[in-house]
């Protein structure tokens, strides 16, 4: 059964290639449904969905970069959904995962031998997609017969109820080239640079 996919992914990185191995048919359905007991219901299609942007690693030179969108491939995009979170506690969840992250990484630095990194990440801005717009972008020659090339899930946990994902659905390099430059578009459509932090 396709729901198992969530269910028995090891990680994030085998969701997302699970997830790329499913029929078109089996990949969207799974949006219809809520995919954890934390659920506050499927993402809906006029939900604003919340993404944070870190720097240096999606945001550089006063700028967000493509490769900000990378996870989606990788292991699933982080969102927030605005109906069930504020912009505020939406970037202090964000602030604290980076903060995380940089102490992991600190304490890498001494057990591996090198150099720390000169670079701390810190949150510097943040998108706002319409899920539609995301569900909207398709890879193919004609609108008709294009395949849908995201799906945006719900995958909220215990501390965060308006979690969710967004997943690249589609294998293949020249695909992900293709769409990842329309959703770099959407994002800076919403783009919203905090001050005191860029």
């Amino acid at each position: 059964m396709a729901l198992t996919v969530f269910e028995t992914a090891a990680c994030a990185e085998q969701l997302a290639k699970s997830l790329q191995l499913l029929t078109e048919t089996e990949q969207l359905n799974l949006e219809s449904v809520g995919v954890s007991v934390y659920s506050p219901g499927p993402i809906c299609d006029a939900e604003p969905l919340f993404r944070a942007v870190d720097q240096p690693v999606h945001f550089q030179n006063g700028e967000i970069v493509p490769t900000a969108f990378d996870d989606s491939k990788i292991r699933g995009m982080s969102v927030n959904r605005r109906l069930h979170i504020s912009v505020d506690d939406a970037l202090q969840l964000a602030t604290s995962r980076v903060a995380m992250v940089n102490q992991r990484k600190a304490q890498e630095v001494p057990a591996s031998g090198s150099q720390p990194t000169a670079h701390k990440r810190r949150v510097v801005a943040y998108t706002i997609f319409k899920t539609s717009d995301i569900r909207a972008l398709v890879h193919g020659h004609e609108p008709d017969s294009g395949r849908r090339a995201f799906g945006v899930y719900d995958t909220a946990t215990e501390g965060d109820n308006s979690h969710g994902d967004v997943f690249f659905l589609l294998p293949g390099k020249q695909a992900w080239r293709s769409v990842r430059s329309r959703l770099y578009d959407l994002a800076k459509n919403g783009l919203v640079i905090l001050e005191n932090r860029a």
